[in-house]
């Protein structure tokens, strides 16, 4: 109506969108080979250049109500909390992981910053048959391809490690959507305490997302999607790569995006709406401990 004032919405009043972030992680460069014993493997760190690109992947959330998750192995947990907290000055010249641990969780008063998953983690044991059999496989057409081609051939595919890796992340993806249901409620309820964006930094290896994202592409898409993804990437999607999964509210869908940058290349974009029954279909078999 006309000389009646416009109303305008007041920025503190506008309607909060509280958001559920999964940022799955391959571990940065790590600072030694592949053909060690697992006691030695376990321990082995970042190098300088996989912290800085681990430090990169910090998407800008609040570290206070974040949380890193790692398979147990230290590329992988160190990857997933320098990813958690970013430039964060506490860190900048800390290189050991135990001091890194030690330092992030001084604030909390229990409980520390980082838990592992051992779903997250290489489904078989370092030096033995099967990894000297992928191993032998992958220097001839690359280890996503190798494990891709295993599941294609096996009389039990979900049984192979690319039917168990991808299984797995699967299972600890509708883990997460239960978990965290609640955040909407306890943001509305505590608006002053919170931000909107929860973050679950999660580090694991070569071959684990390649076998998560292939299998969704097959489900939704066919077998030729997961193929040219993985011919794309046939040694597994880079150092520090990351695939990042909202969880939608009130919805049985979640957001799968993923952008992989390539010099000589067109840049690797996915971004997929995935019904929450593609996600169940996917977990039909996994393990499941976690401490």
């Amino acid at each position: 109506m006309e000389g009646t004032p416009e109303k305008t919405m007041n920025p503190e009043s506008q309607e909060r969108k509280p958001r559920v972030l999964l940022h799955i992680m391959r571990h940065g460069e790590k600072a030694g080979g592949n053909w060690n014993p697992d006691d030695m493997d376990h321990r082995i760190p970042l190098t300088d250049k996989g912290r800085q690109d681990a430090q990169e992947k910090h998407a800008g959330g609040d570290p206070r109500q974040g949380l890193a998750i790692g398979s147990g192995r230290i590329r992988a947990d160190e990857t997933a909390l320098r990813a958690l907290v970013g430039d964060d000055p506490r860190i900048k010249d800390i290189d050991d992981f135990d001091e890194l641990v030690h330092e992030m969780d001084q604030e909390l008063r229990v409980g520390s910053k980082l838990r592992t998953d051992s779903r997250l983690d290489i489904p078989f044991k370092k030096q033995g048959d099967l990894h000297e059999h992928l191993e032998k496989r992958a220097s001839e057409i690359g280890y996503a391809r190798a494990i891709a081609e295993e599941f294609d051939t096996a009389q039990y595919p979900r049984a192979t490690v690319y039917g168990v890796q991808a299984a797995n992340l699967a299972s600890i993806v509708l883990d997460r959507i239960t978990m965290e249901r609640n955040w909407e409620r306890l943001v509305e309820r505590k608006p002053d305490e919170y931000t909107d964006t929860l973050e679950r930094y999660i580090g694991t290896h070569g071959g684990v997302i390649d076998a998560f994202i292939g299998e969704i592409l097959t489900t939704l898409h066919g077998i030729d999607a997961r193929n040219t993804f993985i011919k794309t990437f046939p040694n597994c999607t880079p150092y520090a790569s990351s695939c990042d999964i909202e969880l939608l509210p009130d919805t049985d869908t979640v957001h799968v995006t993923m952008c992989i940058k390539r010099d000589d290349e067109e840049d690797f974009v996915l971004d997929e709406i995935v019904p929450l029954h593609v996600l169940e279909h996917i977990a039909g078999t996994g393990t499941h401990e976690e401490e």
